[in-house]
């Protein structure tokens, strides 16, 4: 059986209307990769990346991160793998909770993965977390594959509720130190889509400070995701981790959705206004969903030159979060014909009543649908107008030839992606 630790050591679904808010929650949607709750930079107050990709034994060093994308719902998601060259990983994420449960660090708290595993053989373990700072022993939870690719979850030589990981999967473990005979256990309780699973008493170092809790010092306040000392870490991809400075009740963690739900509010657009070009095919309601063969298609005639942007697209929404930590606006499109084209996402400051020169994204389109963010920085309120309306703009120009007689972009999606 697997040895217990011997030191201490989260396209889109629709987001949940009441949401409990984390602590920290990180996704992959855009670069640089970011804490989407708590932050405004990659940065925390000490200097460190908040969230780093590592490979190796032990600590392991910096790997950069893989991506690819997944399907949620009606969206395209950009996930991270599990994975380096050669190496399988752990996710560094630098969680910002503060000491609590009565000990110098965080004793009380619950951590939200979503994730699709890879199938591992009969026997093996899959790590989902280490509370070790340097990675430097054990897990803290594990999965325990057997020979169906099917998985038990639990710690301590203590599996149980089988279930099949090789799904998107949103899996949810609370901690709660110090708890049992003479405080000495540690209260481990496991979710898979919201349902509980089991909990684990676990008896080897569950006392407060102990092997359970996790650093809450300045310099250290981390945790290791799929970490382990000896590379017992799954393969597979992520996309979206929380952690909450508290253990969530049952009818909590049901509240917070299935896998995918990001902690975001998503706006559709309400409204679409072709103002260079012409509309060929759709409606607004063709951005509401990806994937579906329902696509707004927009035109020109005879394009002069690659100098100017032949075709420019407003759309407009609205949005009932006055607080937020964060703003970002996506499209998923391609271009229709030959020719290579570059789209440019831009941002309304309501503000200055203009759209904005600096939170600007442009990148090149290809012939297959692909996902294009920008994200709000700075004063983000000045995206946002009177009873929280939206607005953004997409701008189109030809980069390869432009003596066609008629030439076309495809969009299939835009949303804005509002942060509480």
């Amino acid at each position: 059986m697997k040895p217990c630790s011997t030191f201490c050591l989260a396209l889109l679904a629709s987001a949940a209307s009441a949401q409990i808010l984390p602590t920290s929650a990180f996704d992959f949607e855009v670069d640089p990769v970011n804490d989407v709750i708590a932050a405004s930079t990659t940065n925390n107050a000490e200097g460190n990346p908040r969230l780093e990709f590592r490979t190796g034994n032990g600590e392991g060093q910096v790997t950069p991160f893989r991506f690819l994308f997944s399907v949620f719902g009606d969206q395209l998601r950009r996930v991270a793998e599990m994975t380096g060259p050669g190496s399988r990983g752990y996710f560094k994420t630098r969680h910002g909770m503060r000491a609590n449960g009565g000990g110098s660090q965080v004793n009380r708290y619950t951590v939200l993965f979503d994730v699709r595993h890879d199938a591992s053989g009969d026997g093996a373990y899959s790590s989902l977390f280490n509370c070790n700072d340097t990675n430097g022993n054990d897990g803290d939870s594990f999965l325990l594959w057997d020979a169906n690719g099917d998985a038990r979850i639990g710690v301590e030589q203590s599996y149980g509720s089988s279930f099949d990981p090789k799904f998107w999967r949103r899996i949810v473990v609370s901690v709660r130190t110090g708890t049992g005979f003479l405080g000495l256990g540690a209260e481990i309780k496991y979710y898979v889509d919201g349902v509980f699973k089991r909990s684990v008493t676990a008896a080897l170092g569950g006392l407060v400070d102990g092997t359970y809790a996790t650093y809450a010092g300045a310099s250290d306040r981390s945790i290791n995701v799929f970490g382990d000392d000896n590379e017992e870490n799954p393969l597979g991809v992520l996309l979206q981790l929380a952690f909450f400075d508290r253990v969530l009740s049952d009818q909590e963690i049901a509240g917070l959705g299935p896998v995918g739900t990001p902690f975001a509010q998503i706006v559709a657009p309400s409204s679409v206004t072709v103002v260079l070009g012409r509309r060929d095919r759709g409606n607004v309601g063709s951005l509401l969903r990806a994937g579906d063969g329902d696509v707004y298609r927009t035109c020109r005639f005879v394009v002069p030159n690659n100098q100017v942007d032949p075709i420019q697209v407003e759309v407009a929404g609205s949005t009932q979060v006055r607080a937020f930590s964060s703003l970002r606006f996506q499209t998923v499109a391609r271009f229709q014909t030959a020719g290579l084209y570059r789209q440019t996402l831009e941002l309304f400051d309501w503000q200055a009543n203009r759209y904005d020169p600096t939170d600007v994204s442009s990148q090149n389109m290809t012939s297959t649908f692909g996902v294009q963010t920008v994200a709000a920085t700075g004063n983000r309120a000045r995206y946002v107008g009177t009873a929280g309306a939206l607005r953004a703009r997409f701008r189109v120009r030809p980069i390869g030839p432009t003596a066609l007689p008629i030439w076309c972009v495809e969009h299939d999606a835009a949303s804005w992606l509002v942060n509480r």
